[in-house]
């Protein structure tokens, strides 16, 4: 009987943690810091600070925020054989995607294969995603309400060039 007691004891204390956790906001920001350059460094700090912040801004309108970065070797997702033009949130596409947010918005830039190449390119990127979202009109954040955004960068490699592709996504 003790044994079962202490086991109830300990699934309670565990069941007890994890609905702690989850009423902690839900953008993550985890990064292994020991083994990258203090440029590294320095720019997951910065790109933590701009998904928090993003995050503030996504709260003010009644909607959350999911990021996420990825590296796909094989050029999958992304645009097909490596055919990489810088390309940046022009208002035209904005504006479509905030009408109906179940599609996708993409960002891409050419980035070197470092770390500290890539990052600093998400994080420009993900500057444009927070300028674009903060120009949105009342109406526009009416149709995000309730909803949670997706932040998604990719390291792409295809054809033999290396890119970052930032989708922003809702739903």
């Amino acid at each position: 009987m003790k044994l079962k007691k202490y086991i109830t004891l300990a699934l309670a204390a565990l069941t007890m943690v994890c609905t702690l956790a989850a009423c902690a906001p839900n953008v993550e920001h985890r990064f292994d810091v020991n083994e990258y350059s203090a440029q590294a460094e320095a720019t997951m700090r910065s790109i933590s600070q701009q998904l928090a912040q993003m995050d503030s801004l996504l709260a003010v309108h009644n909607a959350d925020l999911d990021a996420a970065f990825a590296r796909y070797e094989d050029g999958k997702p992304g645009r097909p054989e490596g055919n990489v033009a810088n390309t940046a949130i022009t208002q035209d596409a904005l504006n479509d995607w905030a009408a109906r947010p179940g599609r996708k918005l993409y960002v891409y830039a050419e980035s070197g294969a470092t770390i500290e190449e890539y990052l600093s390119v998400w994080y420009a990127q993900l500057g444009d995603v927070y300028s674009a979202l903060n120009a949105l009109s009342a109406e526009q954040w009416e149709k995000l309400d309730g909803e949670t955004v997706s932040v998604t960068g990719m390291l792409v490699k295809a054809g033999g060039r290396t890119y970052v592709e930032t989708e922003v996504s809702c739903g």
